[in-house]
């Protein structure tokens, strides 16, 4: 089986880095970029198994938006969308479920956590797509 790529959407480079090389161990193939920008660009020509990003991104739409525009694209609605954000609020939570995520991780976070989480968010849009 070939690797599972993950679009990953974070706006540190720190984290950004650190994420990459926590889903390279685990086998995953990652594309890595700072804004929703960047992210739709390569959304343009990639179809990820799995979007994961942070809420607050640079200037322009945020990670909710983002989220919202993948659920709205016929070709995208059914790659699984994680957050994985800083933000603790309840609020924040609800508006990005509401906005079609399928999982909300808090930072810090557990690598193996998160590893577990993404394996089970693409076997479950493997086994039941979207009827978007």
């Amino acid at each position: 089986m070939s690797p599972r790529t993950i679009l990953v959407v974070e706006d540190d480079l720190k984290l950004r880095f650190i994420i990459e090389k926590q889903l390279l161990e685990a086998d995953f193939d990652t594309v890595a970029v700072e804004g929703s920008d960047a992210a739709l660009r390569e959304l343009e020509t990639l179809t990820p198994d799995l979007v994961l990003l942070n809420i607050l991104l640079p200037p322009g739409m945020d990670g909710i938006e983002l989220c919202e525009r993948i659920r709205g694209d016929r070709r995208l609605a059914r790659i699984p969308v994680i957050f994985l954000t800083g933000s603790e609020n309840p609020e924040s939570r609800a508006r990005c479920l509401a906005a079609g995520a399928d999982d909300y991780i808090t930072k810090p976070w557990q690598a193996s956590d998160l590893i577990r989480r993404i394996s089970n968010a693409i076997e479950s849009a493997s086994s039941h797509p979207r009827g978007r």
